[in-house]
């Protein structure tokens, strides 16, 4: 069984929330994440200020954790996105840049990952460049 963990983009100052020693907390309301509290500052990002995403279970050819959101290389510098699919209940791993016909891969397959960024901090890998 895999481990369940989670990281947050904070939208408003463009950075990861710290998890570390209990600084935040996540509250939730029907089930849903609603709010998440920032115990240093006393403030707080309301659902809409933060983005949520999900490890993986899988790790990259370096040890490092690949979450929902990350672009990662392949052996053979093909880069991909890694998304979930809710209609195939699995992480799949998309083109990037989009090509105009993408056949999503499942995670797994990708040979020799590499966690190169991610979409949040660099948004203009997923789009092509006009030359």
């Amino acid at each position: 069984m895999r481990e369940i963990k989670f990281r947050a983009w904070d939208k408003i100052n463009n950075c990861w929330l710290d998890w570390s020693e209990q600084r935040t907390t996540l509250e939730f309301e029907n089930g849903v994440p609603c709010r998440i509290v920032l115990h240093e500052t006393e403030g707080y990002l309301e659902k809409g200020d933060f983005e949520l995403v999900e490890f993986t279970g899988l790790k990259d050819k370096h040890g490092g954790e690949i979450y929902e959101g990350d672009i990662v290389r392949e052996w053979n510098g093909d880069m991909r996105e890694i998304v979930f699919n809710s209609s195939r209940a699995a992480f799949i791993a998309k083109m990037c840049p989009k090509p105009m016909v993408d056949m999503p891969t499942w995670i797994r397959r990708i040979k020799e990952p590499e966690v190169i960024s991610n979409i949040y901090e660099n948004p203009e890998l997923l789009v092509k460049k006009d030359k």
